[in-house]
């Protein structure tokens, strides 16, 4: 808790990450904290979001501050990933459809449906030279390389497709129109991998069979010997 502002903050750890990294500190809340019920607790860690979006601009050059964009306050940033909204979003929606809590659904439906409408609006700039109808590039690694990777792409439509489940649960208006938003964004990740993975080049296996080198990302350098490759498989 900062004693001045009375922000409460997960830390990452307590060796030198004095910061707050909300893409692995969200981890721990929504796979972790969430599940073994400590849902008031992972809704107060996430009550920093709440207060401090839309007041942090996306890690990209295509972006400008928007007030539905969720990430760390500057006070507490580091090195600030596109997967922190999406982590954020996902946390925030899991942790009302998990805890079925009227306080915590009403406290957080305001920045879930701004979450929402940052990804809608994201989608639609094609200030950039990316493929377009997914996100923009972003910084998505401490590298602080600005790319469209699936790293970030998939932590966005992670929290929205949550958020979407969510707002059918409860029946809200907006529901339809943000199922129609992940859908779209969805055909346009795959459309455009697709793309991308033609272009790559080739390994063989020790059974003689060749496979195209999965892409880490739509557009921008591949950063294949970055252990965040390793990351965007799962994913």
């Amino acid at each position: 808790t900062n004693p001045d502002s009375g922000d409460r903050a997960r830390r990452t750890g307590n060796w030198n990450y004095d910061t707050l990294w909300p893409t692995p500190t969200c981890m721990a809340k929504h796979m972790l904290l969430d599940h073994l019920g400590y849902h008031g607790f992972v809704a107060d860690n996430l009550k920093i979001f709440h207060k401090y979006q839309g007041s942090i601009k996306p890690p990209g050059d295509a972006y400008d501050l928007h007030p539905g964009y969720l990430g760390a306050p500057k006070q507490l940033s580091s090195i600030d990933w596109l997967t922190d909204h999406g982590s954020v979003l996902h946390a925030m929606a899991q942790n009302a459809l998990l805890s079925g809590d009227e306080q915590i659904l009403e406290e957080s439906l305001e920045p879930i449906l701004k979450g929402c409408e940052f990804l809608r609006d994201a989608r639609r700039n094609s200030k950039h030279d990316g493929a377009k109808g997914v996100l923009p590039p972003a910084v998505a690694t401490d590298t602080g390389v600005a790319t469209q990777a699936v790293w970030n792409i998939a932590w966005n439509y992670k929290g929205l497709d949550s958020a979407v489940r969510l707002l059918r649960r409860i029946g809200h208006p907006s529901a339809d129109e943000f199922a129609v938003e992940a859908r779209e964004y969805k055909e346009a990740f795959v459309n455009a991998y697709r793309e991308r993975a033609a272009t790559m080049p080739s390994w063989t296996g020790d059974d003689g069979v060749e496979h195209r080198v999965a892409p880490t990302g739509l557009f921008g350098p591949e950063m294949q010997s970055h252990p965040f490759f390793l990351d965007t498989g799962p994913m």
